[in-house]
């Protein structure tokens, strides 16, 4: 296909008429608001304030389930460090292995029914063993439970730990272990409900409040 130019006539002195070309129109100056690059800053400009509100409304939730559980477990470890058991150790012993918390985790983890005593008033579960492969390597979790009771004459404390050990395989190489030991409240408190269930059931009202206060 062969394109033409737009012409006219345009008549001659010696009357002829002789064909020329349309001129261009010019487009003008360019309107730089209208350029896709500016336009898509001002559009980002636009939308900052609703991304900002978006990311907050998740945000602040989490923010205040955190603030709520840290003073919960505050309230809680100090009712227990002044709490004691009107009961003496060795009959609160007894009943160590029994306790779980409200969610049974020991039960779960198959580590429910494996206490046994390794020194006089110190009690672990056998451990629970996990691997997870990463981008650095193997990586091995042992997770057991402990318990250590204290005789205070007029009456008794025991306390839960939670122990996690991760050693880490990277190229054939076994990095030393590093142990983590965190106190179990929850498991603490149900033991307490066995011997004073109205103290336990203070020590989580209270708990309850801290909870509240916090957010």
């Amino acid at each position: 296909m062969v394109a033409y130019k737009s012409q006219r006539a345009t008549p001659q002195a010696d009357g002829r008429a002789t064909a020329t070309a349309h001129p261009r129109r010019s487009k003008g100056p360019v309107d730089r608001r209208t350029t896709p690059r500016v336009m898509k800053q001002s559009l980002r400009r636009a939308l900052a304030p609703l991304v900002l509100f978006l990311v907050s409304s998740v945000a602040l939730p989490g923010c205040a389930y955190i603030r709520a559980e840290s003073a919960r477990s505050s309230s809680y470890e100090q009712a227990l460090d002044t709490y004691v058991i009107k009961k003496p150790l060795k009959e609160v012993w007894e009943s160590v292995s029994t306790a779980d918390g409200p969610w049974s985790h020991l039960f779960f983890n198959g580590l429910a029914f494996t206490w046994k005593d390794v020194g006089e008033y110190h009690a672990v579960t056998d451990k629970r063993s996990d691997r997870l492969k990463t981008g650095w390597g193997l990586e091995i979790e042992n997770v057991w439970y402990e318990a250590e009771g204290e005789d205070l004459g007029d009456g008794c404390r025991v306390r839960y730990y939670k122990v996690t050990e991760t050693t880490t395989i990277s190229q054939g190489k076994r990095s030393s272990p590093s142990t983590r030991r965190d106190r179990d409240l929850e498991m603490e408190i149900e033991l307490v409900k066995y011997f004073d269930p109205a103290a336990a059931a203070k020590i989580e009202a209270d708990g309850e409040k801290a909870a509240q206060a916090a957010n």
